[in-house]
C-alpha cells in the first residue's frame, strides 16, 4: 500500500520505518526538546559556516599550506560546511514544521535521513583518506612523496565523493519510490547490510591505521624521553606525535557524534517494539543534531592543533600581519636645502657633518620566510 503523502495524519512514511512526526506528538514533554533543538541548531550553524569556510580559504589562498595533508584537511572542510549549510538548514527546517504542526511531515523527515547518511558516508571517506595518508607518512616517511602524489590524492577525493553520491543517489530513490510491497522492504535491508558493511570496513581501515600510528606515537614519545637525538630528528618525531593526536581527536569527533545515530537506526531497524514511536521522534531529533556538531567540531580542532592553519586564519581575519610582508618604513620628509650659504659651501664640510641616509637599501628587497612547524 502506498502512503498518502498528502494527509499528514495518514502518512505512514514507510522508508522511515514509519518513524514520522504526528501531530498528536506535539505536547507539553515533547514542546520544550523541540524548542531546545531548533535553538542548538540556529547557535551552532554560524559558527560551523564561518570556521570551515576560513579553513578553506586558507588553503586554497595560501601557498605554503597547500600540502597533501591540508589539501585532504580542506576538502573534509567543503564536507563540514555542506552539513552546515543544507543538512543543519534543513534539520531546523524539519523541527519548526513538527513545533507548528505543519505537514506533510514525511517528506522532511526523508530529506532530512537522506543528507544524513550522505554527510555520514563523506565524512568517513575523507576521514579514511588523511588516516592513510598519515600512516603512510609514519610508516614509509622516505617514501612517502613517491607514494602519496597528488594524483592518488585526486583518485581518492574523487572515488569519496563518487561513492557519497552514489549512496546519495540511491536513498533519494528508496525515499521517492516508498513502496509497502515484500520486494521494496527485502530490498531495503539487503542494501542497508550492504552500506553497514562498506562503513563497517572503513571503520576498520581508519582503527588499523590509527592503532599504528598511536603505537608508535607511544614508542616515539618514550624514544624521546630516554635518548638523545639529533635536533631535526626530535623536530620531526614531536611533529608525527602532534599530528596523530590530531588523528585521534578527529577519529573521536566521528565516533562520538555518530555511534548515537547509528545505535538508534539498528533499534528501529530490527527492534521496532523497544520505543514508542513519538519518543522515537523525539530521540532521533537529538541524535541528527548531536552528529551535525561534529561538523563544528572538526573546523575547531584543526584550527587549535594545526599551527600554521591557525596563523593563516588569523592573517585572514587581520589578527595577525602576514609573516612574507615587509616591515613598515618609516616615512622621512626631506627638507629642502636653502638657495644661499649651504649651497657655497665645499664639499668636505658636507661629509664632516655626518648627514643621515634617507636610503634604507633593506627595503627594496622582501625576503620569503618559510613558516616553520613546531
Amino acid at each position: 500500500m502506498r502512503n498518502d503523502s498528502s494527509d499528514p495524519e495518514n502518512e505512514e512514511c514507510l522508508y522511515m520505518h514509519g518513524l514520522v512526526w504526528r501531530q498528536e506528538y506535539l505536547t507539553d514533554v515533547t514542546y520544550p526538546h523541540l524548542v531546545a533543538v531548533i535553538v542548538i541548531n540556529s547557535l551552532v550553524v554560524p559558527p560551523t559556516l564561518l570556521l570551515n569556510l576560513l579553513v578553506i580559504v586558507a588553503v586554497a589562498t595560501r601557498h605554503r599550506l597547500q600540502s597533501k595533508s591540508n589539501v585532504l584537511v580542506a576538502c573534509l572542510a567543503v564536507v563540514d560546511l555542506l552539513n552546515g549549510l543544507v543538512n543543519q538548514g534543513i534539520a531546523i527546517w524539519a523541527e519548526l514544521s513538527r513545533m507548528f504542526s505543519d505537514g506533510p511531515f514525511c517528506r522532511l523527515e526523508k530529506a532530512s535521513t537522506v543528507a544524513m547518511i550522505e554527510s555520514f558516508f563523506l565524512s568517513l571517506g575523507h576521514l579514511v583518506l588523511i588516516s592513510i595518508d598519515r600512516y603512510i607518512s609514519i610508516k614509509h616517511p622516505l617514501r612517502y612523496t613517491t607514494m602519496v602524489t597528488k594524483k592518488r590524492i585526486k583518485t581518492g577525493l574523487v572515488l569519496t565523493w563518487a561513492i557519497g553520491l552514489f549512496v546519495t543517489i540511491h536513498e533519494l530513490t528508496l525515499a521517492v519510490i516508498d513502496s509497502g510491497t515484500d520486494l521494496y522492504f527485502l530490498y531495503m535491508k539487503v542494501s542497508t547490510c550492504i552500506l553497514s558493511i562498506l562503513a563497517l570496513f572503513a571503520l576498520l581501515v581508519v582503527g588499523y591505521a590509527y592503532a599504528y600510528i598511536f603505537s608508535q606515537s607511544q614508542r616515539q614519545k618514550k624514544q624521546l624521553q630516554t635518548e638523545q637525538l639529533p635536533e631535526e630528528e626530535a623536530k620531526r618525531l614531536k611533529k608525527e606525535s602532534k599530528a596523530a593526536n590530531t588523528l585521534t581527536l578527529i577519529l573521536g569527533t566521528l565516533v562520538i557524534t555518530y555511534i548515537p545515530t547509528i545505535i538508534l537506526v539498528f533499534v528501529i531497524a530490527y527492534s521496532e517494539d523497544i520505543l514508542e514511536l513519538h519518543i522515537t521522534s523525539v530521540i532521533w531529533s537529538w541524535v541528527t543534531t548531536f552528529s551535525l556538531l561534529g561538523s563544528l567540531c572538526n573546523s575547531i580542532v584543526f584550527f587549535w592543533r594545526v599551527k600554521n592553519l591557525r596563523r593563516a586564519i588569523l592573517e585572514i581575519l587581520h589578527y595577525r600581519q602576514p609573516e612574507n610582508s615587509p616591515p613598515p618604513i618609516e616615512m622621512m620628509e626631506r627638507k629642502h636645502d636653502r638657495p644661499d650659504k649651504t649651497r657655497n659651501r665645499p664639499a668636505v664640510a658636507r661629509q664632516e657633518t655626518g648627514l643621515p641616509s634617507f636610503k634604507n637599501p633593506q627595503a627594496d628587497e622582501i625576503v620569503d620566510i618559510e613558516e616553520t612547524t613546531v
